[in-house]
């Protein structure tokens, strides 16, 4: 039984995983569009502004719809935030703002996805580790 919760637990490492990919992988898509990293800047407070103001209301709604809604709609968010920028990998960057869209659209799927996903992951530690171990559970996924 704790297996199979350590296991189900070990994947929600992933989610915060994935975060960490908007600090590898927006430096090589700006370098991709020409951009320079003075662009950095504004795109985490885009991130930073989009948490501030939807956080609270989007952990509402997704702990009001449940995790069996709105975890596929969290994870899709998070691939659609990768393709959005592997959609544009092969492509030459126009010399306008528009350069910006893959990076912008990754910096804003993620953030969207995280929000919708932290909540109710969070709450299905303890359903995972049917309430035991629950230190050994959460540490595996902030570990990450």
């Amino acid at each position: 039984a704790f297996q199979n919760g350590w296991i189900r637990t070990a994947g929600a490492e992933f989610v915060n995983n994935s975060y960490n990919q908007l600090y590898l992988a927006l430096p090589v898509e700006l370098r991709r569009s020409g951009g320079s990293e003075a662009e950095l800047g504004p795109l985490f407070m885009l991130a930073s502004v989009m948490i501030i103001f939807l956080q609270l209301p989007l952990a509402r709604f997704a702990r009001k719809r449940g995790a069996s809604q709105i975890l596929p709609v969290g994870f899709l968010l998070l691939a659609l935030s990768f393709f959005s920028v592997a959609l544009f990998a092969g492509t030459t960057a126009p010399d306008t703002l528009w350069r910006l869209l893959p990076a912008v659209s990754l910096v804003t799927l993620l953030t969207l996805g995280q929000m919708l996903i932290v909540p109710v992951g969070m709450d299905m530690i303890p359903v995972f580790a049917r309430d035991k171990n629950l230190g050994a559970h959460s540490r595996r996924v902030y570990r990450a």
